[in-house]
């Protein structure tokens, strides 16, 4: 019984020094933040459950002194995520201006350094904060984070085809070839090319029997 006591009691110790802020646990997780660690990652690889860094950064709000303390820590957490947010917004300006300049989105991702998967889960957190109707270009209006990054991939997608549209009917003025071309997929009923159809011969079996063999073969 007395041991089952110091052993509740121990855990229970154990948990509040989990709750009250360290400096030392504090500053491990700044470290790994930079070092490319998500917030709660940190956390998790420095022992410091998640309930833990919300209630510091909750105090670190209201905090007097941000030199030290749960407001240093909030201070340095509110920094990192502004840098973040800032690399993000620079990354996917990077990828809407070589869509613009005709790149398919999987290759501007990757030239940009992005992985497409990550940049796809950035449309879908925007498209979860506009109205579907307004993601059509105009009426579009951006009100949470990666919401303008639809706005804007939905934008430039129909002005490269509209740029890409105005060259080719250009280009049709000059050369019949692009013409033609032009005609058959804007309107493939009229235009489409009626090709000869091509007759399908079956192939000719010949079936002999062995005693039809050894006769042609004996004269």
């Amino acid at each position: 019984m007395k041991h089952r006591n110091t052993y509740r009691y121990e855990v229970a110790q154990q948990r509040r020094r989990e709750r009250s802020f360290s400096e030392k646990k504090a500053r491990q997780i700044i470290a790994a933040i930079e070092a490319g660690r998500s917030l709660y990652q940190a956390a998790h690889e420095s022992g410091v459950p998640g309930s833990a860094v919300r209630r510091w950064l909750l105090a670190g709000r209201d905090a007097v002194e941000l030199d030290e303390g749960v407001g240093w820590f909030t201070v340095q957490v509110d920094r990192l995520r502004a840098q973040k947010e800032g690399q993000i917004l620079a990354a996917q300006r990077a990828i809407i201006d070589a869509m613009a300049q005709g790149s398919y989105f999987a290759v501007a991702c990757r030239a940009v350094g992005v992985r497409p998967a990550t940049a796809r889960s950035w449309l879908g957190m925007g498209r979860k904060a506009i109205d579907p109707e307004s993601v059509l270009g105009v009426q579009c209006e951006p009100k949470e984070a990666y919401s303008e990054f639809v706005c804007d991939y939905e934008a430039v997608s129909a002005v490269v085809e509209v740029k890409m549209v105005a060259g080719w009917v250009q280009e049709a003025e000059k050369d019949w070839r692009a013409a033609q071309a032009f005609l058959e997929r804007r309107y493939p009923k009229r235009w489409a090319r009626q090709d000869e159809p091509v007759l399908a011969v079956a192939p000719i079996q010949l079936a002999l029997s062995w005693d039809e063999a050894t006769d042609d073969t004996s004269h």
